[in-house]
């Protein structure tokens, strides 16, 4: 009797234990090196970082240097006939702002939670980034065992088929059985083709996100986070610690302190005014002038046609809107870790019994080659089981996956997957690194 292969249940069919050319979290440190989306969202961390800069240059000495020169022709009732002169002028001017309604103060507090939400949010992209870059490697893995599954299961269709044509041959058997032995063979090889369509399509979007091709071979990642132990706790860690969620509690701060900015143009603004002034020839006299001047100034706006009430009724609304988008952030947050944790206990459920079904229909399938071999089980009986056992092989490695993948998500949902990998991402420390390629690169 012709032997059979019976693919090992749980462990790895195509992952070697020699040596990895690359793992998990290297693979995801080379894909978020040079994202766009990820280097987009630094770009745009660096424009707010200057931003609050020039929000904070409002609190300092503001210096003015005025100089001209052209012609002057002067006329009053003291002099009968007007006199053109070159006119010269030079004045240096300091201004210190001293009150304007805590317009200042609430403006730099408003971009200052500008940078803090688009620091959150590029932690949240990355954090993305890398939950799609562990998709794509993990899918890698999972393809490959499928095509080892489909390559064993087209090797045991050929050896039946072989079998068949040679009983066939020596008129043991029919041209129905011969016929339906090739076309299950035929079946397994088309499997086996949609299985490296696949690996192919894995292997595409991998190289999409991360960079570059992927090793030969990759190291299978082991989970050893602890998962809190229901879902109302993750619920909990995800609301406090989820860094989409904690930018959309910044833009909150930013929409009110918009607001209080804003209300700023109901007061006075007093202005300290210290200047110099050096003329020369003007208003008809020929000769140098010298002025100096030391004022406080206040200058109040009595009325504008509404348009400050207005301003500041626009930005309260403003404010609203961030409080809702903020709510509704809190609700995909919970609806996404919802999903994983559900997709994960479903995953988790199932292997047992799938386990048992691999179990069972192994030792059907044993039973059977051995009562096919002695004429007692048919053709068709044989082909079922082949096929019953390889779907069996093909679902519990789909699931250990899935349960793989949907743990990673909810990992993810928490907040906490950079953590988990031991990947050390500081969005400030990555900015100014991009800022200096890009710079370099510029030269």
């Amino acid at each position: 009797m012709r032997q059979y292969s019976i693919t090992p249940i749980v462990c790895g069919l195509l992952i070697s234990c020699s040596t990895w050319a690359d793992t998990l979290p290297e693979a995801i440190k080379d894909g978020l090196k040079l994202n766009p989306e990820v280097r987009a969202e630094l770009a745009k961390y660096r424009a707010y970082r200057y931003d609050l800069r020039e929000g904070k240059a409002d609190y300092y000495l503001q210096i003015d240097l005025n100089a001209g020169i052209g012609y002057e022709e002067y006329k009053s009732p003291t002099v009968s006939k007007a006199k053109g002169l070159t006119r010269q002028e030079l004045a240096i001017k300091l201004t210190q702002n001293l009150f304007r309604g805590f317009a200042t103060q609430n403006n730099v507090k408003r971009l200052q939670a500008r940078l803090d939400a688009q620091g959150l949010y590029a932690e949240s992209v990355v954090s993305d980034i890398a939950l799609e870059i562990s998709k794509a490697y993990l899918d890698i893995l999972r393809s490959q065992e499928l095509v080892q599954l489909g390559k064993l299961n087209v090797e045991n269709h050929k050896k039946i088929f072989q079998q068949i044509k040679m009983r066939f041959d020596s008129g043991l058997s029919d041209e129905v059985e011969l016929d339906q032995a090739k076309a299950r063979y035929a079946l397994a090889q088309s499997n086996l083709l949609a299985q490296k369509s696949k690996l192919a399509d894995a292997l595409a979007r991998y190289h999409r996100l991360v960079g570059h091709d992927a090793p030969r071979e990759l190291s299978l990642p082991t989970f050893d986070y602890k998962i809190p132990p229901d879902l109302e706790t993750a619920i909990k860690i995800a609301l406090t610690d989820h860094p989409r969620l904690l930018s959309a509690y910044a833009d909150v701060a930013e929409a009110k302190a918009q607001a209080f900015a804003n209300k700023g143009n109901f007061y006075p603004t007093v202005n300290l005014e210290v200047e110099k002034r050096w003329d020369r020839n003007t208003n008809g006299v020929k000769g140098s002038t010298e002025d100096f001047q030391a004022m406080v100034r206040m200058n109040y706006n009595l009325y504008k046609g509404g348009a400050d009430e207005a301003k500041y009724k626009s930005t309260v609304a403003l404010y609203q809107q961030a409080m809702e988008i903020r709510n509704r952030a809190r609700r995909e947050v919970m609806e996404d870790l919802r999903y994983a944790w559900d997709t994960m206990t479903m995953a988790q459920n199932q292997l047992q019994y799938l386990d048992q079904h691999i179990q069972l229909t192994r030792s059907t399938l044993l039973g059977y080659r051995k009562q096919f071999a002695l004429g007692r089980r048919s053709l068709l009986d044989l082909l079922n089981t082949e096929n019953e056992y390889n779907q069996a092989l093909t679902k519990m490695t789909e699931t250990r996956y899935d349960l793989l993948q949907a743990q990673y998500r909810v990992v993810a949902d928490m907040g906490h997957l950079l953590d988990m990998l031991k990947i050390n991402y500081d969005v400030k420390t990555a900015a100014e690194k991009a800022e200096v390629e890009s710079s370099y690169l510029k030269e």
